[in-house]
């Protein structure tokens, strides 16, 4: 019975420190050390992720047709090539793309090409 409580009084903790951690992704306004990226997808719905070097973060899902903005709100992001993916086997690539804070990216995905710009 008492290891049943513990775990029970672990589990708690846990979801607690879980509950109160930041969002990897944000939808709403952030300061200026942030990014935004706008997404549309032409060819269905998609699973957005964003990798630097060993790190990849999913960042939501853009249904067809229907404009999608994020607002990446990380420190590893400055500075360092960041590459936004998608589709089964990544097939969809914004390519390579130094970020600064306050940086734009519009990121179009269509049946043959997939083109990534960074307005600063």
């Amino acid at each position: 019975m008492q290891r049943r409580a513990l775990v029970l009084i672990a589990g708690l903790l846990l979801a607690s420190a879980c509950a109160h951690r930041p969002a990897a992704v944000s939808v709403t306004p952030q300061p200026a050390d942030s990014v935004t990226v706008n997404i549309v997808s032409h060819v269905g719905s998609l699973v957005i992720f964003a990798q630097a070097a060993e790190h990849s973060y999913r960042m939501g899902i853009v249904e067809v047709g229907t404009p999608r903005q994020f607002v990446l709100r990380f420190g590893w992001l400055w500075g360092r090539s960041v590459e936004f993916m998608s589709g089964e086997s990544a097939e969809y690539r914004s390519g390579y793309l130094n970020l600064n804070p306050g940086d734009v990216i519009n990121w179009e995905i269509t049946t043959r090409t997939s083109r990534a710009t960074r307005l600063p």
